[in-house]
């Protein structure tokens, strides 16, 4: 069975490694990628396949044609320049060190500013990304009822305040670029655990009123 891990968000140093799958000790055999490969400032993907897929598409080629995977806006010259200067200034940098420390610092300020909070599920971390569970119950994890939309209201509240995270629903996704500062990774949980007092509550009151 061939093995395929999306290494979309967590590649290029994001988990500590330079490929998500590394930090679990796995050996997929294709790799497909995106967003860090240009650093955002160009749409492009790739995907990357062991020698033993490649030898056995070349080898077919000879019976059936050119493996035909081509699209119009493939191979994009100006993609292709951007993604060999991105990847140069994170090896350069040593993305998956950056990553490591300032991750530690992220996680470190996630727990000083809400441990014990009252509507904290958990915090995962991994490198220099985290993903913060809001439940309106944490002794057994009751999430808030969807229609509450709680996670979207904390994320307008972080942005109204200078802060642009991501809402994935019960959890709020953060991935700040690797040029951030101790400091404003302290300004991150700051402004983090600010909305979520403020959301939460709001929500524990409606929710008693509703009851």
């Amino acid at each position: 069975m061939l093995m395929l891990s999306d290494e979309v968000i967590c590649g290029f140093g994001r988990t500590g490694e330079w490929f998500g799958s590394q930090s679990f000790n796995s050996r997929p055999d294709m790799l497909s990628l995106a967003k860090g490969i240009t650093s955002g400032y160009f749409p492009m993907g790739a995907v990357v396949i062991d020698n033993k897929i490649y030898q056995s598409i070349a080898e077919s080629a000879h019976d059936v044609g050119v493996f035909s995977h081509g699209f119009t806006y493939s191979a994009h010259p100006v993609g292709a320049a951007i993604a060999l200067s991105t990847l140069a200034a994170l090896r350069e940098m040593d993305a998956p060190a950056v990553a490591a420390n300032l991750g530690a610092c992220l996680q470190s300020e996630l727990a000083s500013s809400l441990s014990g909070h009252a509507n904290l599920g958990e915090i995962r971390s991994r490198g220099f990304m985290a993903g913060v569970e809001i439940v309106a119950d944490p002794s057994d994890g009751t999430a808030f009822p969807r229609d509450m939309a709680v996670g979207q209201r904390i994320e307008r509240v972080c942005r109204a305040n200078g802060l642009i995270l991501r809402n994935l629903g019960d959890t709020i996704s953060i991935c700040p670029p690797y040029i951030v500062t101790r400091e404003q990774v302290h300004f991150i949980a700051k402004v983090l655990t600010k909305a979520i007092d403020e959301v939460c509550e709001v929500a524990r009151r409606e929710l008693s009123v509703a009851g």
